[in-house]
């Protein structure tokens, strides 16, 4: 009973996937018919403001702006657009929505976490691509995070698990590697002692891998599930065609 009920859940979630249109990997975000639907604590609306500057223009002088994308849902996403001033200088404001969010500057600075209210200032040298500067108010916000989703040793994002094995063997495997991505994340809260919103960050986040691991799981026996459907329907059609031509006529 217990594996039937795993299979319903499999089956919920791919419900739910698609009436949402994919995963996203936005932890604590919502989605634009969610903000325009539901109030909104006041302070989730206060706008949020990125200012930065480019060092090194010259490695890519055809570069002449920068995009900030807000990400919602699975291929889901706001994008704002700004000009690479002379000097280098550039900047971004936006609406947050959300008590925390993940926001990129595109092939810059992929992953940058802001509150609402925040203001911080991004450094990015395109002689060094890989490490922007983050300062301001979400210095430590951005540390903390980094710390955590950078490390090989603390966060490992895929599930490694035989996509063909049988759901009780898939079941005990998946809550195994999930365990062990849980013990790893002690020992990161163990060592650095992260703020609030960072520690429920990093739960929902090995929470939202899980579940995708779990929904791809489901989504390959759905389409096992349809193949075979559609070989019965046509066998059936095929069948019933060749009884119709060797019925003799009455």
């Amino acid at each position: 009973m217990k594996h039937d009920n795993s299979f319903l859940l499999i089956i919920f979630l791919l419900l739910a996937g698609c009436g949402q249109k994919d995963r996203a990997k936005s932890q604590f975000e919502s989605s634009v018919q969610t903000e325009e639907s539901y109030p909104l604590a006041k302070e989730y609306i206060k706008e949020a403001v990125i200012t930065g500057k480019v060092l090194n223009r010259d490695f890519y002088p055809q570069e002449r702006e920068l995009t900030l994308i807000i990400p919602f849902f699975w291929k889901m996403e706001n994008q704002y657009r700004t000009p690479i001033q002379e000097d280098g200088s550039f900047s971004f404001r936006f609406p947050v929505y959300a008590k925390l969010r993940e926001v990129s500057i595109r092939n810059y600075a992929e992953h940058l976490y802001i509150h609402p209210g925040d203001s911080i200032y991004v450094e990015i040298d395109f002689k060094d691509l890989f490490h922007p500067k983050v300062t301001g108010d979400a210095e430590k916000l951005n540390q903390e995070i980094l710390a955590f989703t950078e490390s090989a040793y603390y966060y490992i994002q895929n599930y490694s698990i035989n996509p063909n094995l049988n759901i009780k063997d898939f079941e005990a495997e998946l809550k195994k590697e999930y365990d062990f991505r849980l013990e790893r994340r002690n020992e990161y809260l163990t060592k650095y002692k992260p703020m609030e919103d960072v520690t429920l960050f990093t739960e929902e986040l090995l929470k939202q891998d899980y579940y995708y691991a779990l929904l791809s799981y489901g989504n390959q026996w759905i389409g096992i599930i349809n193949f075979c459907l559609q070989s019965i329907n046509f066998i059936i059609k095929g069948f019933f065609r060749h009884v119709y031509m060797i019925l003799p006529m009455r």
